[in-house]
């Protein structure tokens, strides 16, 4: 039986959620999450990530005892992509690190021809080269999970933990994509791509920090996690170990002086009281709260049955210079079961609707030739996924998000003791930024 008076309540499913509430848990809180389908579980910030997010991840879940987050690598599966800018394409995430490099040195040989040509005289083979990343990426992982936190991680944490010639080809990197010279719109459309790819910020200038993890998310392979199984034991472990889950909705609550008093659910349970919430995924829609959403990007969703079929193997990303900062900053391609998906990336705006932007949508992917006007658009919805155009201030401090009570328009209180976890945020890092606040993130529940 649920018990009516709770720490926190967690709203929003998936596996930092669990993570998070096992943590909870073993500090004796009661712990409820909330599977409130109006919080989205954002497949691109929670779902891609490279190996040292992986790393992390089964750290944490080893000193939890969880074993389905241990033995991570069961759920993955390797999931490379093309990212296209303007005209240059190029194939990434393959679960080969040196052919990714050499992709790189063959595709934006300005960048990295020089690097393989370090490795290379270096004698330094295909094999050694792989695995010393791997391993790389493993130290790198459990020790961001169980010895930094956000305020003690800096660039040293990845220097002193990576072989000498790591970082003598991250230096080389680093100073080619510079831009201390002057604007460069060439390095710039690199950096903008690849930081959305991984980072889920549109910006274009990063401190050496980050620079350094995008370098090595870059040459990695990228992962996608096949949650419905992981899911479904991880609900199922977490009610071992005394936590509650409701599949339900949040019907209303009320706040006293800012701080959470009650939450009505759409089940029988009824009323609960939370002494904390917090929301972890994309972006809530249809739910009375509201955050910041300045600078932030969301997408629509089009399924497009083409008149000419035009097979692609691969995921496509497309950017250009063109649109970069624009309204529509870029658009994501895969094949699907007999039709084509296209995410097109927007500015968020206020109660949007798919038919506000549909003629404008599809002018502009006529016009770019992603489609043609014989191919018929099956459908168009308001995808889950969210991507910054700005990033948080800081590396080592999370973004002070206000939320606000939506319930009353008019009023619109300053909420306390109600915590956002997500690409919402504006992390620096990506996921990695997620999960290293999240760590943090228990002591202040």
């Amino acid at each position: 039986m649920l018990n009516k008076n709770i720490d926190t309540i967690i709203v929003g499913q998936n596996y930092l959620s669990y993570l998070l509430a096992y943590q909870l848990i073993i500090e004796r809180h009661d712990v409820l999450i909330l599977n409130d389908n109006r919080i989205s579980r954002d497949d691109g910030h929670f779902k891609y990530f490279s190996p040292m997010e992986s790393s992390f991840i089964k750290a944490w879940g080893e000193d939890l005892e969880t074993p389905y987050l241990h033995d991570l690598s069961s759920y993955l599966k390797v999931s490379p992509f093309i990212a296209k800018m303007d005209k240059t394409e190029v194939v990434l995430g393959r679960d080969n690190p040196y052919h990714n490099l050499v992709e790189l040195a063959r595709k934006l040989p300005e960048y990295f021809f020089e690097i393989l040509e370090h490795i290379d005289s270096g004698g330094i083979t295909e094999d050694s080269f792989n695995e010393s990343y791997f391993d790389m990426c493993e130290r790198l992982g459990k020790t961001l999970c169980r010895f930094k936190t956000l305020q003690n991680f800096n660039y040293a944490t990845f220097s002193n933990h990576c072989p000498d010639y790591v970082t003598d080809i991250f230096e080389i990197f680093f100073k080619k994509i510079s831009m201390d010279d002057g604007f460069d719109d060439t390095k710039a459309l690199f950096s903008y791509t690849m930081r959305s790819i991984f980072h889920d910020v549109l910006t274009v200038s990063m401190p050496k920090v980050e620079a350094f993890h995008l370098f090595c998310s870059m040459i990695g392979p990228r992962y996608f996690l096949e949650t419905d199984v992981i899911i479904e034991k991880l609900r199922e472990l977490l009610e071992s170990r005394g936590g509650n889950f409701r599949d339900s909705q949040i019907r209303e609550w009320k706040f006293h002086k800012g701080r959470p008093w009650c939450v009505e659910l759409n089940s029988f349970e009824g009323i609960v009281h939370p002494r904390k919430l917090t929301f972890i995924g994309g972006r809530p829609r249809q739910i009375p709260l509201r955050l910041d959403t300045e600078g932030l990007y969301g997408n629509y969703v089009l399924n497009v049955k083409r008149d000419v079929v035009m097979k692609r193997s691969l995921p496509f990303y497309n950017f250009s210079k063109q649109y970069m900062g624009s309204h529509f900053p870029f658009w994501y391609e895969e094949e699907k079961d007999g039709h084509v998906q296209i995410k097109v990336f927007s500015k968020v705006l206020f109660g949007e609707k798919e038919e506000f932007l549909f003629e404008e949508i599809v002018e502009l992917l006529i016009s770019e030739n992603v489609i043609s006007k014989n191919d018929e658009v099956l459908d168009i919805k308001v995808g889950d996924e969210v991507i910054s155009g700005k990033v948080a201030k800081s590396l080592n401090l999370p973004e002070n998000m206000v939320l606000r009570d939506g319930a009353f328009a008019l009023k619109g209180e300053k909420l306390k003791d109600v915590f956002y976890i997500g690409p919402c945020k504006k992390g620096p890092l990506g996921l990695m930024s997620s999960l290293m606040e999240t760590k943090d993130f228990r002591h202040f529940l």
